[in-house]
């Protein structure tokens, strides 16, 4: 039997996660589901036990009840590739992207895979290649719909690796045909919509920032609650390598990563500038926390990879947030209140991981105090008043004068 199949049929598993720069290991109550209603390779679908503890307000006493959570379990041959999972999880995180949450975990035998935690056991989750295909059935069905969004999908270009889309309008359309197709199968407000856009346009610029390299219609979610609310799922699939190509497959089609992240500044840039922004003013510290997320959820043998990778990524990035800030025509006023809140956000979501990967030392400064100490407008000193020398000479023409007062009082007064 291989390590994938030792670590899925494992019987006891151990969860890991790391505080103040050292590994935890806690115990994790998982029970497998032999039918699963997805199609999976290497993963099994699991359901979480634990115990969460509340206190009685009618006794005030503490109360343990059990709570259960879907997951999946992942063991990949190359190791780099669950690694990888987590490390892209928590830049998610620490962008401010949402995402399912991914831990590592280990077998009874020692063996090393991952649990990704369910995005949420309250709503059913639809893939996009689903409601691609329902939509073509209600085309099929109802020739009088106005279907334009797929005939301007099934008229973009038959694409390879070797022959790209690189047209930013073409591209646009692409983007598009996720939207209109989840329209097609439900009627949304206007910010369902709006939220949606921006859900799955994040999710496109954390591909570019960490060079997922495909990201096809079955590859991604949207989520309906029982009162038929849309919202678009939080990542929760990571397509793992360990190069950094010039080309993503994108709803089954392959196009430029560089006109990708052109076309989402062009046309989508609203609902990403905050995360640009954020970068642009405190890269230094987003490519340190970045570097300890890479160090600490790797082998030595991938981190300079990865590392070169996504720096190579945001630096593009910041290229063209550049760019785009002199061409924005916001107002200062709206631009400094605007940056200043960002800025707050960026030193919370570092300082998180700091506190999650640096070893405590209570001689060292936190992030946080570094950075308030940056931040406080200080009070020019008060200059002191220079004395002047006829101020000086003054005084002691005074005193002698005072003192000869005394003297001439004393005599007079001794000789009467």
């Amino acid at each position: 039997m291989n390590d994938i199949n030792k670590f899925m049929e494992s019987s006891k598993y151990y969860l890991i996660d790391i505080f103040h720069g050292k590994a935890k290991i806690s115990n994790i109550n998982i029970q497998k589901k032999e039918n699963s209603r997805y199609n999976l390779t290497n993963r099994k679908e699991v359901e979480i036990t634990s115990k969460t503890k509340k206190i009685d307000p009618n006794t005030g006493e503490e109360v343990y009840t059990l709570s259960k959570i879907g997951g999946f379990i992942k063991c990949s041959e190359n190791s780099y590739s669950d690694d990888l999972d987590i490390i892209n999880q928590e830049i998610a995180t620490l962008l401010g992207i949402p995402s399912s949450k991914i831990f590592r975990l280990v077998s009874e035998d020692n063996i090393k895979g991952t649990i990704n935690i369910s995005i949420n056991d309250d709503a059913v989750q639809l893939n996009l290649e689903l409601l691609m295909k329902e939509s073509i059935k209600i085309a099929k069905a109802n020739r009088n719909l106005d279907i334009t969004w797929l005939k301007k999908y099934a008229m973009l270009p038959i694409t390879d690796a070797d022959t790209p889309i690189t047209n930013v309008q073409q591209i646009n359309d692409l983007i598009m045909t996720t939207i209109e197709a989840i329209k097609h199968n439900f009627r949304l407000t206007d910010i369902e919509e709006k939220k949606i856009i921006k859900g799955y346009i994040l999710m496109l610029l954390l591909d570019y920032i960490t060079g997922q390299e495909y990201r096809d219609f079955k590859d991604y979610s949207i989520l309906v609650d029982k009162e038929k609310h849309v919202m678009f799922a939080p990542v929760y699939d990571f397509n793992n390598t360990l190069t950094n190509k010039d080309i993503i497959r994108l709803n089954n089609k392959y196009i430029s990563k560089e006109a990708l992240i052109a076309t989402l500044f062009n046309k989508y840039y609203d609902y990403f500038k905050g995360i640009a922004r954020g970068l642009n003013e405190n890269i230094d510290s987003y490519k340190k926390s970045i570097k300890l997320i890479i160090d600490n959820n790797t082998s030595s043998k991938y981190q300079e990879i990865i590392t070169n990778n996504i720096f190579s990524n945001l630096d593009n990035l910041m290229d063209l947030e550049n760019e785009k800030r002199l061409n924005f025509g916001e107002s200062r006023i709206d631009m400094v209140l605007t940056q200043t809140s960002i800025n707050l956000n960026a030193v919370n979501r570092n300082q998180e991981i700091r506190n999650k990967y640096e070893l405590v030392d209570p001689n060292k400064n936190s992030l946080r105090e570094i950075e308030d100490k940056m931040l406080k407008i200080t009070e020019k000193p008060k200059e002191k008043k220079k004395i002047s020398i006829g101020f000086i000479f003054g005084v002691i023409i005074g005193l002698l004068v005072l003192v000869g007062v005394v003297i001439f009082s004393i005599y007079f007064i001794t000789n009467n």
